[in-house]
């Protein structure tokens, strides 16, 4: 994907994204909550069966050593293009203190070793030579971009003193990171290529309550306040690589019921946590197919 490209796409990809959330969340959750009263339910037998199966999927994981930064607290779009970069690097709080390759790797290693801990045989690049050799189920799993964006996010503390509703509202400093894949099947139709996008975010903390203060007669908002740190992106960077590790686990799942339904039936798309063992809807927490 060609930096300009993605340039337009995540103007509008924030609010795609939460349009797909906010929609898909009731539905999702909805559905599978009737699905999971029954443990003995077909999609859920199928989900188990996939997870005991001792038949491997062998995958590829490449990555990408590039890092966007984008800069939404200011139009970095009606700056010269010679200078769009710098200035929005130098107007930032935390795009500047990050570096980027290390920030990739913390992203891909965190993906990387905890996908091994699962029933996948994982290859890296340095294997690309043995992996391109392989039959049976073999798949790439394709890291093309990482893109860190900051911006400013409104907030609102709401609490109800006597009777009466007082509110607070915030400004909060945010970081999101925006991965996107290309999944295709070793030796297999290149045109059924897909393309997958994950997204996380974090914000400054903000804890408080109001009371009324004695002195004044006046009922005000006492809080304490911890902005995010770079120490936070880059901790969010190792976090979200985890996380998408369990995505690729839930997408090859969900990709071998839908197969066993040879997508003739409406499915939920389910989550599975290695920790507890446990299956569950996976809502918003998932790959958003693009």
């Amino acid at each position: 994907m060609q930096k300009n490209n993605t340039n337009i796409l995540q103007n509008i990809l924030h609010d795609v994204s939460r349009t797909f959330m906010m929609k898909s969340y009731a539905i999702i959750c909805c559905f599978a909550a009737l699905l999971l009263i029954s443990s003995c339910s077909p999609e859920v037998s199928l989900c188990r069966k996939f997870i005991s199966s001792k038949d491997s999927i062998k995958i590829l994981l490449l990555k990408t050593d590039n890092l966007y930064k984008k800069n939404l607290k200011i139009n970095a779009d009606s700056l010269p293009e010679s200078v769009r970069d710098s200035v929005s690097l130098a107007n930032s709080t935390i795009l500047g203190k990050i570096k980027d390759k290390t920030f990739a790797e913390l992203v891909y290693n965190g993906m990387s070793d905890e996908i091994k801990k699962s029933k996948f045989s994982v290859y890296i690049e340095d294997s690309l030579n043995v992996f391109m050799k392989m039959t049976g189920k073999a798949y790439i799993f394709n890291l093309t971009q990482i893109e860190l964006d900051e911006y400013f996010e409104n907030d609102t503390a709401a609490q109800e003193i006597e009777d009466k509703v007082y509110y607070q509202d915030f400004v909060l400093n945010s970081a999101s990171i925006n991965l996107w894949f290309d999944v295709s099947q070793l030796n297999g139709d290149q045109d059924k290529k897909r393309m997958l996008f994950s997204s996380t975010s974090i914000s400054d903390d903000v804890n408080g309550h109001f009371k009324r203060d004695f002195m004044s007669g006046e009922i005000k908002f006492f809080y304490k306040r911890k902005d995010i740190t770079e120490d936070d992106v880059y901790q969010m960077a190792q976090d979200f690589g985890v996380t998408n590790a369990d995505y690729i686990f839930d997408y090859f799942m969900n990709e071998y019921v839908y197969l066993k339904y040879k997508g003739k039936k409406k499915i939920a798309y389910m989550h599975y946590d290695p920790v507890r063992k446990m299956l569950s809807p996976a809502a918003y927490d998932r790959f958003i197919f693009m």
